[in-house]
């Protein structure tokens, strides 16, 4: 199995991030891309890329952003956990890039955080990731366009985290009657 890259989004070639669109197209039931628009890509997201030797198949993604979590009116900075897919299931291609991705957190000291179906939260678990169950329902997603804010739009969702450095997920825990916001479609 080749190495697992770490690259900044914005160094990608159209052509591969159309591979990786369509990828997570299909993994989350997106909308497709017409194919005469290209892919846009914000320079704060960071790939983590798993693809076969002769770099022909994409065999598993994660992407990690950095945003902040706001709870009780304090900032905690935060690298989130998003696109996260394995091209073959069961083939441990996923798991490589979970490892890189929560080693390259520890190495930062950053505090990672995403959200999962319920069904895939013991794959997280067997990486080395905290799961938090049922505490999807503790946050609500800022909307700065609308000067709104909605629940998070998973509600069958865990929160998966590492290095919980600023104690964020403990806070969240231990005071039940706030909610904690975070960027929409962060």
């Amino acid at each position: 199995m080749s190495n697992v890259c770490h690259v900044p989004l914005s160094t990608l070639t159209q052509p591969l991030l159309r591979t990786l669109d369509a990828l997570w197209t299909d993994a989350f039931g997106w909308q497709p891309l017409p194919d005469d628009e290209e892919v846009e890509v914000d320079p704060a997201e960071h790939l983590f890329l798993l693809q076969s030797e002769d770099e022909a198949r994409v065999l598993a993604t994660a992407v990690v952003k950095r945003f902040d979590v706001t709870f009780t009116g304090v900032a905690y900075p935060v690298q989130g956990i998003l696109n996260v897919v394995a091209a073959v299931k069961g083939q441990g291609y996923g798991q490589a890039v979970m490892a890189a991705v929560h080693e390259w957190l520890l190495s930062e000291g950053h505090t990672g955080m995403g959200f999962t179906k319920r069904e895939v939260s013991p794959f997280y678990e067997r990486c080395g990731y905290q799961v938090a169950r049922d505490l999807v329902e503790r946050f609500r997603e800022d909307d700065l366009d609308n000067d709104a804010v909605r629940p998070h739009p998973d509600g069958d969702e865990d929160v998966l985290y590492v290095n919980d450095y600023g104690n964020l997920i403990q806070t969240i825990l231990s005071t039940p009657n706030e909610f904690a916001l975070v960027p929409e479609f962060w």
